[in-house]
């Protein structure tokens, strides 16, 4: 959920993060990922990441649905995703 309890944000089965207003409504649907989405976690209120089976982790804009960026390095799945609330700094874990 967005810190200003705005927005609700899903990862999915189906390789597809949802986000939500908090009345169920979708505002976008992220479909850039080719496996299914271990996690998610909110950047700020503008940005999430997401985590894939295949390794891929990507920041994206909430409003628009663009790839911000991409973050390279694993080969196994990506199973945890943290952003530190000041520093914005990600940490992810997997293979």
């Amino acid at each position: 959920m967005t810190s200003d309890g705005s927005r609700i944000i899903s990862a999915s089965d189906d390789d597809t993060v949802i986000v939500r207003d908090v009345d169920g409504t979708i505002i976008t649907t992220f479909t850039d990922h080719a496996d299914r989405v271990n996690a998610v976690a909110v950047v700020d209120d503008e940005s999430v990441v997401s985590s894939a089976g295949n390794g891929t982790v990507f920041m994206w804009d909430m409003q628009t649905g663009e790839i911000q960026q991409s973050f390279e390095g694993h080969t196994m799945p990506v199973f945890g995703l943290a952003v530190h609330p000041q520093t914005n700094t990600l940490v992810t874990g997997g293979g």
